[in-house]
């Protein structure tokens, strides 16, 4: 948690992260809006190849949303295990106290080349897949996660995410590049690249909850 300086995190809520999708292999490319609220409260908005995915985390609950550009939007709640699963990919649970999420923190494994040493750590709690937190043991910084997550009518998806580029965000320090690769070898890497950050924009209520797309 130090590392990442989550102490400073209520200075960094009301930030807006922007940043350009890539997906090499199927040529394509989109935008991502990140915004982080309070504490809990996360909101992202993905839009790629015409197709726009809403995702939202307020405290104990979460909502998404997905639809054709120009068609109407409309929100739903999300259940298990969606919802534990998204509750958990907040950027303060990663950077934060572990203990706070999970009933099990263990460390497993300890790798090491010629560049620097990685610990691996594993997180778990019941009705919960396990997450697996790869540390660099020289900052301290989380710079890869394992998880399972599950997906609407495909069923369960094996998620490896990488995150690099740490830079100071209103005190904290939050990666500015993830690359994504999952068990459907048909999608390839997925490029995250934060380009533009705001700090300290405010947003109206119920924002968190997809409020204002209805449903």
């Amino acid at each position: 948690a130090d590392a990442h300086r989550v102490d400073r995190r209520e200075e960094a809520s009301g930030v807006h992260f922007r940043a350009t999708v890539a997906l090499e292999k199927l040529d394509r490319r989109g935008t991502s809006i990140t915004y982080i609220g309070a504490r809990d409260q996360w909101r992202v908005e993905e839009r790629v190849a015409g197709q726009v995915e809403y995702t939202a985390v307020d405290g104990r609950s979460a909502w998404s949303a997905s639809a054709r550009e120009g068609q109407d939007v409309t929100r739903s709640p999300m259940e298990d295990p969606r919802l534990s699963e998204s509750l958990l990919d907040g950027p303060w649970v990663r950077a934060g106290d572990w203990t706070e999420h999970f009933e099990s923190v263990e460390t497993i494994q300890a790798l090491e080349n010629s560049e620097r040493r990685l610990i691996l750590v594993r997180c778990g709690a019941p009705g919960r897949a396990a997450r697996t937190y790869w540390v660099d043991a020289g900052t301290w910084r989380v710079v890869r996660e394992d998880k399972v997550v599950h997906v609407p009518n495909a069923g369960r998806l094996g998620v490896r995410s990488v995150f690099d580029d740490y830079r100071e965000v209103a005190g904290a320090l939050l990666p500015h590049r993830v690359r994504v690769r999952t068990s459907n070898a048909m999608i390839g890497e997925i490029v995250i690249t934060v380009d533009d950050v705001e700090v300290g924009v405010g947003t109206p209520e119920g924002f968190f909850e997809l409020a204002d797309l209805g449903g």
